[in-house]
Order: structure tokens, then sequence, then C-alpha cells
């Protein structure tokens, strides 16, 4: 009886050979697979006191999505600075100014968010803890649509994570993507998967009417575009 199902399994394994060849090369060349893969090596890159810092640091967003968003900044174009709208704790703000200091430039991290809903103290307490502002972390305590209507600085990256609601997503965009540079990169957080339609609306209108921005990835809840004209 054994031997008939050991013999049985070994041909089940040969008949699904192909198919999981085939999908493991689909995720070889598959740009989303890529992008991970990647961003999940950055760890190895900070050193062991620092990355416990940054794991410590209160926050929505998984670690897994943190090390995404540093690794998108690592990989942007220089000229510009590195832009954060919605700051929460400071959590995904201290893996940006982590980032920024792995490149050579260097480039400046600006965090947009009025901290509205009583989060001032514990940003203020990631940023004086991890001395954010004396590694290039310039602060604006202002809400985003009214900052976006004079903001004039060149943006190698831009994070959007701020208001969830459809005009202010759709202001948000108009308002700061003119400024991304040529390569430069935008990452959209709850862009995917359902759970917050009106920030997809936004985005999906904003890409159908914007063919100098590609999207290049859709990791799980986080949607990825460059400029490319």
């Amino acid at each position: 009886m054994n031997n008939t199902r050991s013999a049985g399994r070994i041909a089940q394994n040969i008949v699904r050979l192909p198919i999981r060849a085939a999908r493991s090369m689909a995720r070889r060349f598959d740009p989303n697979y890529d992008l991970e893969r990647q961003a999940k090596a950055l760890p190895g890159r900070i050193g062991a006191q620092r990355l416990a810092q940054l794991q410590a640091i209160p926050g929505r967003c998984s670690e897994r999505e943190c090390r995404l968003v540093a690794h998108l900044a690592t990989m942007a174009p220089s000229g510009g600075e590195i832009v954060e709208i919605g700051a929460f704790k400071g959590r995904v703000t201290g893996w940006l100014v982590e980032a920024a200091q792995m490149r050579p430039d260097h480039p400046a991290v600006a965090s947009i968010d009025p901290h509205g809903w009583g989060t001032r103290l514990d940003f203020e307490k990631t940023v004086a803890e991890l001395g954010l502002a004396d590694r290039g972390l310039r602060v604006h305590y202002a809400d985003s649509r009214e900052l976006g209507r004079i903001w004039s600085t060149p943006i190698i990256f831009l994070w959007i994570d701020g208001s969830h609601e459809y005009d202010d997503v759709r202001q948000d965009i108009a308002n700061f993507t003119p400024f991304v540079v040529r390569e430069g990169l935008i990452a959209f957080d709850d862009s995917a998967g359902g759970t917050f339609p009106e920030v997809e609306r936004a985005i999906t209108e904003w890409e159908a009417g914007h063919s100098n921005f590609k999207r290049i990835a859709t990791l799980r809840n986080v949607a990825v575009f460059r400029r490319v004209a």
C-alpha cells in the first residue's frame, strides 16, 4: 500500500513539474516579484541597531511595505527630494530617511501631514529618537492640499498615503505629480484590493489620462508608477 501511495505521489509531481516550472519562470520575469525580491534584501544594508529602531516604530504599514517603499526611494533618480504625503507616527518616514542616507546624493525627505488626529507627539518622538531631523528630514505640519498649491521643489520619489477621500487623492495627484522628475517614481498606498475604492478610482482616472506615467508594478495594495516623459 505504501509503495502504491509513493508511486502515486511521484506520478503527480511529474505531472505538476511543467506547471511549477512555468510559474517559476513567470515569477522570474514578473516586475512585481523582482521588486519584492530586491526590497526583501534591503534590511541587509542597514545596521542591526538601526534596523531594530525602524522595526519598533509604531504604524499601520507592515515591514514588507516599509521595505518596498524604502527600496523604491533608493532606486529613484537624482535631482530632487523624496516626499511623503501622510506620516501618521513616522514609521515609513524613518525608513525613507534611512533609504535617503544609503544614496550617494543623500536627498532631503519632506514629510507632509497636519497630524490633525492626535499623532503629532508620537511622530515627533520618532523623529527625535532616530535623529531624523539631523539626517535630512524636513517636516511640514500642513494639509497636503494647501501645501500642494505652492509646492515648487522637484520630486524624485513620491509616496502618497494621505487622505483616502476621492477628491483629496485627486488633488494630491494634481498638485504633486507635475513635480516628479523624469524617471522619478510614485507609489500609492491602499491602491489595490478593493478596500479603498475611492483611492483606486482616483488613481485609475489619472492613469488613463496621463501616458507620461507608466505603472511598473502592483504589489498587494501598493501601485508603483514611473515618469517616462
